[in-house]
């Protein structure tokens, strides 16, 4: 917190910290303090509680990307991510490693603001709910779901919604069917980078990624 109210900061467009033991009041002066701030990326820093969150992002009326990640925000209520989805420039939002609840998550994937480019939400209770809801998010070109409860039918839902706009789609360690990747890589014809590392995949699913003319990186370690 000793450093965060110095005017000198003020002209910062970007801001990344890690580990930093920002509190409460350290995000209320750091969001007054930053005006101009476009990017502001948070690892690790776990004394920033909900609420620290919310009064360090609301007044940052120019941020186009918020990344919380491993912040320890897991009590974060359905009004507080739908205050922090917003920020009426916002294009990329990043609260992966906070096991968020699945209303929570789900409350990030509304549609507001500027077109969202960007949605992560791995490691929470995300379900097929989010991914029906991400359909109508027609900007959406990067969705990781990492860890979280989407099954194979949110997979399609997400296909068939943002099949022209996806670029990249992250389902490391999601419990999919076998069978159930090929079909949905039909529909998605921009897609570039897909893990599904720590996946169930059946010999059907190899063919349908090695028939995706678009993909340039896969992860597929330790699937089975």
């Amino acid at each position: 917190d000793a450093a965060v109210g110095s005017g000198a900061i003020r002209g910062l467009r970007s801001l990344v910290l890690r580990d930093a033991k920002i509190t409460v009041h350290g995000g209320a002066v750091l969001g007054c303090s930053l005006p101009e701030l476009e990017i502001l990326e948070l690892d690790a820093c776990r004394a920033l509680t909900p609420a620290g969150a919310l009064l360090l992002v609301e007044p940052l009326q120019s941020l186009r990307r918020l990344a919380l990640r491993n912040c320890g925000l897991k009590l974060l209520t359905v009004e507080q991510c739908a205050a922090l989805r917003a920020s009426p420039l916002l294009e990329s939002i990043d609260l992966c490693g906070n096991e968020l609840s699945a209303e929570a998550a789900l409350a990030l994937a509304q549609p507001g603001g500027a077109g969202l480019k960007e949605l992560r939400v791995a490691e929470s209770d995300a379900a097929d709910d989010l991914a029906m809801a991400a359909m109508a998010l027609t900007t959406l070109e990067v969705i990781g779901l990492a860890s979280t409860r989407v099954t194979s039918e949110g997979v399609q839902l997400i296909a068939l919604g943002l099949g022209s706009t996806l670029l990249t789609l992250d389902l490391r360690s999601c419990k999919l069917d076998a069978g159930s990747i090929s079909p949905a890589l039909q529909s998605l014809a921009a897609l570039k980078e897909i893990d599904l590392a720590h996946c169930i995949f059946s010999c059907g699913d190899a063919i349908g990624v090695a028939s995706v003319p678009t993909l340039t990186a896969l992860d597929l370690s330790e699937s089975h």
